[in-house]
């Protein structure tokens, strides 16, 4: 048997409001969340449980792993994938993992699943093209028309250029770096959609506020920043390529770097401690640190600007 103690696994979250949350049917979810719940980071991370059981470890394992995937966080980053895939992971599948699981398969369940990945800029390419800005979805009833429009996004801190073009009332042709891919509405809602994505059935659950999306799909949590419409940031502004963010809540435990001090691409600028575990951050781009928003010993939220560094391409140029 799976017992609750081997597959409780909590989601490990940033600070931040949750979107949207639904639990699945068919598992125990040991949770005190709604959509609109505060998630403040000044306590433990865990802030749902998930328990299966079943006739024998594999039942209670794909039972765990269906509960996982339908699971609804949006709004704020989780462990949700991480935890599927450890265990769809054919060690764990055979009941082979043990303490260093994570240690000797880190690569492979970290690693970037590059079909989900466009799947899901597809998907953003379309939905952000329906909403248009707005929390609703347009009128299908309306003319269409095949001129593509182009479109610009980040998923998942990622820019993404994409062209846009509706075929028929619910059909699109969606280009991303020259590859195309069709796309199909099947039934849309203001927070659930079905669609037929270059011919595979994909379910997925969304939410839209202003210029930012979230959606899931397949267990996995995605964010999108709409910049279709975003004023351009000039050369040298706060917020451009030389700035450095936290990529998590913790505490400083290192400041590598001082005001003045020039800096490769790739140097560590500071250490946050979170989790028991230190995440080093490096420095984007090279150039110099222009300023330092932390000391050691100061906790931070996610995002929040550490460092900046003006770009070595920045200096010397004209003022725009």
């Amino acid at each position: 048997r799976l017992c609750a103690e081997d597959v409780h696994k909590g989601f490990l979250p940033q600070s931040g409001t949750m979107r949207r949350w639904q639990v699945p049917a068919g598992i125990r979810v040991e949770h005190a969340l709604q959509s609109g719940t505060a998630i403040p980071p000044y306590y433990d991370s865990m802030i749902a449980k998930l328990v299966a059981h079943g006739a024998d470890r594999e039942e209670a394992r794909r039972r765990l792993l269906c509960g996982l995937q339908d699971t609804v966080a949006l709004g704020l980053t989780t462990n949700q994938e991480f935890l599927g895939r450890c265990l769809a992971h054919p060690v764990f599948v055979a009941g082979g993992a043990t303490t260093a699981f994570i240690a000797q398969r880190g690569q492979e369940l970290l690693a970037v699943d590059l079909v989900l990945q466009r799947r899901a800029a597809v998907l953003a390419s379309w939905l952000l093209h329906e909403t248009a800005g707005e929390a609703r979805f347009r009128d299908h009833r309306r003319l269409t028309h095949t001129l593509p429009v182009g479109m610009s996004f980040l998923l998942d801190g990622i820019a993404q250029s994409v062209r846009v073009a509706q075929l028929a009332s619910h059909r699109f042709a969606i280009d991303i770096d020259g590859e195309q891919h069709a796309l199909e509405a099947v039934s849309v809602g203001e927070h659930a959609a079905r669609c037929i994505v270059d011919g595979v059935m994909v379910g997925l659950a969304l939410v839209r506020e202003g210029p930012t999306l979230w959606l899931c799909l397949e267990g996995r949590t995605h964010q999108v920043a709409d910049l279709t419409r975003a004023v351009g940031v000039r050369p040298g502004e706060t917020g451009g390529d030389g700035s450095v963010r936290a990529s998590m809540n913790g505490r400083v435990v290192a400041v590598m770097v001082a005001v003045g001090q020039r800096v490769d691409a790739g140097e560590p600028v500071f250490t946050l401690e979170a989790m028991k575990m230190e995440h080093v951050h490096a420095a984007p781009v090279a150039g110099v640190v222009t300023a330092l928003h932390v000391v050691h010993g100061d906790q931070v939220t996610s995002s929040r600007l550490v460092a900046e560094i003006q770009p070595d391409a920045l200096v010397g140029a004209p003022s725009p």
